[in-house]
C-alpha cells in the first residue's frame, strides 16, 4: 500500500493484513518505508533474525561510505556485541558462561573495564552463613605481593614501534608503554581471588583491605590505653619522687647541730 505519492509525508509498507477496522487495512506483520529515509520494521509480537554463519551488522552511513560498525557475533563458542572500541563477550566455555568480558586494546585478554560506579548487591536478603571472620585479614593483606608490569599486548606494540621506529631516534623501552599495578592471582591468597581462579575478586579485595584497617585500628586504641595508663604510673612516679625528695631536704635541714 502507499500514501502520499508525490508529497513529502508520502510513505509505502508492505505486509500482512488480519483483517479490516473502519475501513482500514490492519496488518500484523509489516515494514514501512517513508520518503524522508526511515525504515520501519513492525511486529505485533516479537521480532526473530537468523544468520547462518551467527553474524548480524549495524552500520552507521551509507554502504560504501560507513563510518563505524555495530555487530553482534556468535561463532558457537563466543558470542560478542562488538562496539567501535571496545566488545563486550559471553562465552560458553567452561568457566567463562558466568562472566561478561570487556575486550579492548588495552586489555586484549579481556578483564578490563572503564565505569562510573561499580556497585555490588550487599542486601542480607541476598546472602546465607553470614559470620564474623575467623582470621586475621591483616596478616593476609600484609602477605601481599603487589607487582608492577606491562600487559602483553602493550609489549607487543613496543616491538611494533621498534621495528617501525626511524633509525636517528632514541630507543624505545618499557618506559615507553604503561606500566600498570596490582595482584598477580598465581600469588595471591584464596581469600583474594574469583570463582574462576584468573581473577581478583575486588569486593573481598576491598573488604579484608578494610577489615585489616579496622584490626590496625584496634591495635592503635588499645595501644593509646596502654600508653596513658603509662603515663598516668609515670606522672604517680614523678609526684612520688618529689614528695621524697621534699621529705629528704627537710630532714638535711633538720639534721642536729655537731657539739
Amino acid at each position: 500500500s502507499q500514501a502520499g505519492a508525490g508529497w513529502p509525508g508520502a510513505y509505502a509498507n508492505i505486509g500482512i493484513s488480519d483483517g479490516m477496522e473502519n475501513n482500514e487495512i490492519k496488518k500484523s506483520v509489516y515494514w514501512e518505508l517513508q520518503r524522508n529515509g526511515l525504515s520501519v520494521l513492525n511486529a505485533n509480537d516479537y521480532h526473530v533474525f537468523y544468520a547462518g554463519n551467527g553474524n548480524w551488522y549495524f552500520r552507521r552511513g551509507k554502504a560504501g561510505f560507513y563510518q563505524s560498525t555495530l555487530a553482534i557475533e556468535d561463532n558457537g563458542a563466543d558470542a560478542d556485541l562488538r562496539l567501535p572500541n571496545v566488545t563486550l563477550r559471553n562465552s560458553r566455555a567452561a568457566g567463562y558462561t558466568g562472566i561478561i568480558q570487556l575486550k579492548s586494546a588495552v586489555t586484549q585478554n579481556g578483564w578490563g573495564a572503564i565505569q562510573g560506579n561499580f556497585m555490588t548487591p550487599s542486601l542480607r536478603e541476598y546472602k546465607s552463613n553470614i559470620r564474623d571472620v575467623s582470621f586475621s585479614a591483616l596478616e593476609k593483606v600484609r602477605n601481599l605481593r603487589i607487582r608492577q608490569f606491562n600487559y602483553k599486548n602493550a609489549v607487543n606494540e613496543l616491538y611494533r614501534m621498534r621495528e617501525e621506529k626511524p633509525p636517528n631516534n632514541p630507543p624505545l623501552t618499557t618506559e615507553d608503554i604503561k606500566t600498570y599495578y596490582g595482584l598477580i592471582v598465581d600469588e595471591s591468597d584464596e581469600a583474594f581471588i574469583d570463582e574462576s581462579g584468573k581473577g581478583i575478586h575486588l569486593y573481598s579485595y576491598a573488604s579484608l583491605t578494610i577489615k585489616a584497617l579496622q584490626e590496625v585500628d584496634t591495635t592503635v586504641q588499645e595501644q593509646e590505653v596502654e600508653i596513658a595508663n603509662l603515663k598516668s604510673q609515670v606522672a604517680s612516679q614523678e609526684d612520688r619522687i618529689a614528695r621524697l625528695e621534699e621529705l629528704l631536704q627537710q630532714l638535711i635541714d633538720k639534721k642536729p647541730e655537731q657539739p
